[in-house]
């Protein structure tokens, strides 16, 4: 409770001129307002200005508790990414890679695991990238900087394309070329392949880098 008032006060230090400023305005109000009514009745003028003032007050208050809950926030998004990235440090192997592929036509990215690391423990990696996925799209850093992973339709795609496109982990392992029919029609597709080696070490970097931007960003 202390450390919290503690925290509300040193928000409203912050906000001191429009806190002070507001406190005269509406003593000055209060006192005009008593004068007016003594000396010549109700008078709406005094009642406006003190309504003014009021507010001024009211919006020193508000800027001061928005504050403090940024600083609240900043906080517990910082622990909850320090904590990924410990969870994703259990992964830390080499052995654990993810494949993607894309059409250069159309740049629609396909992701799987390799087929040299599908066992128990890349599952469950992978299973950790679908909950990193989720963070990334509500991180305010990267619906900032990268909007469309934010749009992304699968959590775990999210994050490994958060893996290419914000720490440049992967590269580029080849080229093929796919020929086939669609739609009657027979069609030609280029398609550029792609690795990521070490999953969990990479993931447990970007959770690192994720935990200082988010931060930094509502500073």
């Amino acid at each position: 409770m202390w450390s919290d008032i503690g925290k509300f006060a040193k928000a409203i230090a912050k906000h001191s001129g429009l806190v002070v400023g507001s406190s005269i305005m509406a003593l000055i109000s209060f006192v005009w307002t008593l004068y007016e009514y003594f000396q010549f009745g109700p008078s709406l003028r005094a009642f406006i200005a003190s309504l003014l003032a009021l507010g001024l007050l009211l919006t020193a208050a508000f800027l001061a508790w928005q504050e403090e809950r940024d600083l609240r926030l900043k906080a517990q998004d910082s622990f909850e990414w320090k904590n990924l990235a410990e969870d994703f440090s259990a992964f830390d192997d080499p052995l654990i890679e993810a494949d993607w592929m894309v059409e250069k036509n159309t740049n629609a990215r396909e992701w799987g695991i390799s087929l040299e690391s599908q066992n128990r423990k890349s599952q469950m990696c992978w299973e950790y990238c679908r909950i990193a996925g989720k963070r990334l799209k509500a991180s305010k850093y990267v619906s900032f900087h990268f909007p469309i992973l934010v749009n992304s339709a699968d959590d775990t795609d999210c994050w490994l394309n958060g893996l290419l496109e914000i720490v440049n982990a992967g590269h580029v392992t080849g080229n093929s070329t796919v020929t086939g029919r669609e739609r009657g029609k027979q069609i030609t597709k280029y398609c550029e392949h792609g690795r990521i080696k070490n999953l969990g070490e990479a993931s447990r970097l970007l959770c690192l880098k994720l935990a200082s931007e988010d931060v930094s960003i509502l500073a």
